[in-house]
């Protein structure tokens, strides 16, 4: 009597299921791979390879669309002075969490120290007409701008992000005279 072989069953390896739910974090199924990647990536963090760290970080907020990923890649990012990798990881952040106000001052802010402007001043004037702080969102806008190497530029742009209803208010008008003192 011949034993009959049975061929193994073939090994399927784990699914990764994403559920998307309107303002709250992505459902992701946590597979081996996922598992082995984030440890992986977190193990490199703590070893002082930022570089490896954030871009493995980086991958992972991209395939899990998870905003806490990205933030961590981020700061990986940040911690290895790769200002290129640290402001994509900005925007992916700020393009996933985009109620998240340091997710959007990050992108923004690495914006303006990068010279992107393009953007940049409908961005800060959407910041402030939204900003339940008028005051707060005039002085991160100023902030930001100041970080800029183009210390001119930087005073257009704050120009521009001062709509005409905030730029009576005492803190514009302050932010303005040190954008065009530091442009002078």
């Amino acid at each position: 009597m011949a034993a009959q072989s049975e061929a193994p069953e073939p090994i399927i390896d784990d699914v990764t299921t994403i559920h998307l739910r309107p303002g709250q974090l992505p459902g992701v199924t946590l597979t081996r791979d996922l598992l082995y990647r984030i440890l992986v990536a977190e193990l490199m963090a703590q070893r002082g390879a930022y570089d490896h760290a954030a871009e493995l970080f980086m991958g992972l907020a991209q395939d899990t669309l998870d905003p806490r990923l990205a933030q961590r890649g981020f700061q990986a990012a940040m911690l290895s002075r790769d200002m290129d990798r640290a402001h994509q990881a900005a925007q992916e952040w700020a393009k996933l969490e985009p109620d998240n106000p340091e997710a959007v001052a990050s992108s923004l802010a690495l914006a303006a120290t990068s010279g992107h402007t393009q953007g940049l001043a409908e961005a800060l004037t959407e910041r402030i007409e939204t900003a339940d702080d008028k005051e707060q969102a005039i002085m991160q806008a100023s902030g930001i701008v100041s970080k800029m190497p183009d210390k001119r530029i930087a005073l257009q742009v704050l120009e521009q992000a001062l709509a005409s209803q905030v730029d009576q208010l005492p803190i514009a008008r302050m932010a303005l005279a040190d954008a065009a003192w530091a442009a002078s």
